[in-house]
């Protein structure tokens, strides 16, 4: 829809790691360098986009040694200075990056050359956080191939072309190899609008339950901000109007009080609230508008109950006895009964051999004996899973979570969904950090029982100033609530499994 009269400008390629709209695209081939096989690329009015082909199935931001982009972005060799043999070099993006001290670290980081160190490998003197060059990219975890995006702006990519090389760094800053220069005029959309894009803003009615719809789930890790400022997710909760919500990373401090004072109102007093009582210090909730009873194999999850479950080295014994950050509980919404499970797997390490990936694997494990346990105890339910997956390191975790729940021992299904931009699937912003916007948060389903009708990611940025207005939401209510976005999805439960 337009914007102050201004149309907004669709997106080339959705940033979610599903490549299905790169059909077509011309092929580079990156010959006799051996980290990338080939690159293709897109360009819209806001960003231009790289689709990597990698050598083999790695993490680009949890490497031990860099992988250097290395632009002329504005396709000018007589600006910028010579980098790495490129001439007019003016902008170095690292996937994985060396500190000033030589240190591996994840995430990326990014600078422009200068004549003084055009060469550089470490991240020293002025460096760019993702957020500063409008880079994003997908899958966040494993992968043999990412889609990324750098926008467009303050004279990077304005033009009609660029070029660019990769550059291959070894663990302690020393060049290893060096691409041929790529050249980005093949295949680039012509015509440049004389104009700053506007991204696409929706309407308060795109928010509206759709048509057919049995229940409305809501997703979201609040990073325990419930208690200290529960204005901004009142109002999100109110906007989205669920009839189940599960959150993560709550306080164990949290009440049933502090939790009812954020769910929709004039009816809050219809919410029946389970605070779990596994994980340390961050928990699960689950509400509903209808019943909702603790399962009691999510009492204490532990990590001893799954094959290689002893979690001595990877936490603290506290923490490992907490046991895993998962609630459960049966809920009764959209006339059917379900085993509905928050959780929050461990944060952070991006390689998959890290102790972080080795805990998340752990912990999806003993997520879904429990799931199992109280199948067993209760008698066949449909299965959510619903939380921040953290997913880094690789897609383990979230595939071993949802293992042989659905119908007939199938695996559940995780919900697709995008901002409502239409621009990526990231669920997590994360300024300031190394770390691009991504998805970190899933909901897994069984897809026999239940069907996604709608879903999408709710951010308040995405909406017009009247939508907000009519919904009594601020524009930075998301910002102020959490670093995480709700996911939102309209199911239809199938009318042979109304239990």
């Amino acid at each position: 829809p337009p914007v102050d009269g201004v149309a907004a400008d669709p997106v080339a390629v959705v940033i979610d790691g599903r490549f299905d709209d790169w059909v077509g695209a011309e092929e580079i081939g990156v010959g006799g360098f051996d980290e990338i096989r080939s690159v293709a690329i897109r360009r819209d009015a806001h960003a231009v986009y790289l689709r990597l082909t990698l050598r083999d199935t790695m993490n680009v931001q949890g490497r031990e040694s860099p992988l250097l982009l290395v632009f002329d972005a504005d396709d000018d060799p007589t600006s910028g200075v010579t980098a790495f043999g490129l001439p007019g070099a003016d902008l170095v993006v690292s996937l994985s990056w060396l500190d000033g001290d030589g240190m591996p670290s994840d995430g990326v980081a990014a600078w422009v050359p200068t004549r003084a160190s055009p060469d550089r490998t470490a991240a020293t003197g002025a460096v760019s956080r993702p957020a500063d060059i409008g880079l994003w990219f997908e899958p966040r975890h494993s992968a043999a191939m990412i889609e990324l995006r750098l926008a467009r702006g303050a004279g990077r990519f304005e033009g009609g072309s660029f070029s660019a090389r990769a550059v291959s760094v070894d663990p302690t800053g020393r060049v290893r190899a060096r691409s041929p220069v790529i050249d980005a005029d093949a295949g680039l959309d012509s015509g440049l609008p004389d104009r700053a894009p506007v991204w696409p803003r929706v309407d308060a009615d795109d928010l509206r339950r759709t048509s057919g719809a049995d229940v409305r789930v809501v997703v979201w890790n609040v990073a325990g901000r419930l208690v200290r400022d529960p204005g901004p997710a009142r109002r999100i909760l109110a906007a989205l109007d669920p009839d189940v919500v599960l959150l993560d990373e709550v306080s164990p401090d949290l009440t049933v009080e502090d939790v009812r004072g954020v769910l929709p109102r004039p009816d809050a007093g219809s919410w029946s609230i389970h605070i779990g009582s596994s994980g340390g210090r961050q928990r699960g909730v689950i509400a509903a508008r209808g019943d909702v009873r603790p399962a009691a194999a999510f009492d204490t999850v532990s990590y001893a109950d799954v094959e290689g479950g002893d979690a001595r080295g990877l936490l603290p014994p506290g923490q490992a006895r907490a046991g895993v950050p998962a609630a459960g509980a049966l809920v009764e919404a959209g006339g059917s009964r379900f085993l509905a499970v928050a959780i929050d797997l461990v944060c952070c390490g991006n390689s998959t051999d890290s102790p972080q990936e080795r805990l998340r694997l752990l912990e999806a494990r003993a997520i879904n004996r429990a799931a199992r346990a109280e199948i067993a105890r209760s008698g066949p339910l449909p299965v959510l899973i619903g939380g921040d997956f953290n997913l880094v390191g690789a897609e383990g975790p979230l595939l071993a979570a949802g293992a042989g729940l659905a119908d007939g021992g199938g695996d559940l299904t995780p919900v697709y969904a995008l901002q409502l931009d239409g621009a990526s699937s990231s669920t997590w912003v994360g300024p300031g950090t190394p770390f691009p916007p991504g998805q970190l948060d899933y909901l897994l389903y069984p897809p026999g029982i239940l069907r996604s009708l709608n879903a999408f990611v709710f951010e308040t940025d995405d909406l017009r100033p009247d939508a907000l207005d009519a919904l009594g939401l601020a524009a930075d209510d998301s910002d102020r609530a959490s670093d995480h976005r709700p996911l939102v999805v309209d199911f239809e439960v199938s009318s042979t499994d109304r239990r």
